[in-house]
């Protein structure tokens, strides 16, 4: 169980969209969550989009090398966040997790089956408003969240409506790509993997409205959840140890060929990898606190967790003397630290 956003829970009251996993508690999240499953956290399931989040990737990386080739010095500074923001909305996301933790999150390729084109020299007019609508509507959620909505209603009214008119172009733009495949496959045409939603729309275990609920809040989730400020803070600290930045960079080229064949096996070849996101993610929480309601009492350490009662956990970290963290939607950098690329032979 955990605490809802509450702007985000009032748009969908508001609008009369219904609720996915990321909104849910009890039966209801039960019940989406075990039919997203085997379509979004399965193993099956993760070896057909896996070859999608690899593709993009690479696409990402020869980006970032363009770049840095461009520049007649050989290395490029800058604020990389917004680079990475793109790259986790086009094709990477959060995918993992314990089938009771947190909700999954997906991005737009394994979801929709379609690129976004952020890494083109100019993207579409819908990829962008997009994008921008994502921002708003993150941006609006952390000035609101923190305020009863019946006094926010009156003192916040521009950020309200700033927020619902984000949320429309989302839910818009996520229906739009979900009417497309139903067409496509409606059409009986030859295919093969085309992204969760298809697989979702094929198995018919939710209703139309439910993928879209679903679909949308995982769209969501993958930008400011998991992964986008936990690379940003894997690089940063790759960048103040540089053997272990070299170790990586020895154990990825080693296991190159294995894993241009059969990209699930990331998971097995690369065991510094792994370890270094785990020690990014204890350094760096995604969240400030973790929410748990047990159905029987508790001791731990002789703190009594008493049973049907909504418990929240704070997460501490060691202190970052020149990082320090700040709560918005999730713990994040008070200030992005820029970080130098250079091309290496």
């Amino acid at each position: 169980m955990r605490t809802l956003p509450e702007p985000w829970v009032a748009y969908r009251q508001h609008r009369g969209h219904q609720c996915g996993v990321f909104l849910l508690n009890g039966p209801e999240w039960h019940f989406n969550r075990t039919r997203l499953n085997p379509d979004v956290l399965s193993p099956k399931a993760f070896q057909k989009y896996v070859p999608m989040v690899d593709t993009v990737a690479r696409d990402f990386s020869e980006a970032l090398k363009k770049k840095v080739l461009q520049n007649a010095r050989g290395s490029l500074t800058q604020d990389v966040q917004p680079s990475i923001f793109n790259y986790i909305i086009e094709g990477v996301g959060q995918v993992g997790g314990h089938s009771a933790g947190p909700p999954p999150t997906a991005s737009n390729l394994t979801l929709f089956g379609e690129r976004l084109g952020l890494f083109d020299s100019n993207p579409s007019s819908d990829s962008l408003n997009f994008i921008r609508a994502m921002d708003a509507m993150f941006r609006s959620t952390v000035q609101l969240m923190f305020m009863p909505r019946s006094l926010s209603r009156w003192t916040s009214t521009k950020v309200w409506k700033e927020h619902f008119e984000a949320w429309d172009y989302i839910f818009h733009y996520a229906g739009k790509c979900i009417q497309k495949i139903y067409h496509e496959l409606a059409q009986g045409h030859p295919r093969g993997y085309s992204g969760i939603v298809a697989e979702l729309l094929l198995h018919a275990d939710l209703s139309l409205e439910a993928i879209k609920a679903n679909s949308t809040e995982l769209t969501a989730g993958s930008v400011e959840t998991q992964t986008s400020f936990s690379l940003l803070m894997a690089l940063f600290e790759l960048a103040r140890n540089p053997d272990v930045q070299q170790a990586l960079r020895e154990e990825s080229l080693a296991a190159a060929a294995k894993i241009s064949e059969s990209p699930g096996k990331a998971t097995t070849e690369l065991p510094l990898l792994r370890a270094a996101l785990k020690e990014t993610l204890r350094l760096y929480p995604v969240g400030p606190f973790v929410e748990r309601m047990l159905s029987s009492d508790l001791v731990l350490q002789n703190y009594h967790v008493p049973a049907g009662v909504l418990k929240a956990f704070q997460v501490e970290t060691l202190s970052q003397a020149d990082v320090k963290l700040v709560y918005q939607f999730i713990l994040r950098p008070s200030s992005l630290p820029l970080l130098t690329f250079r091309a290496i032979k």
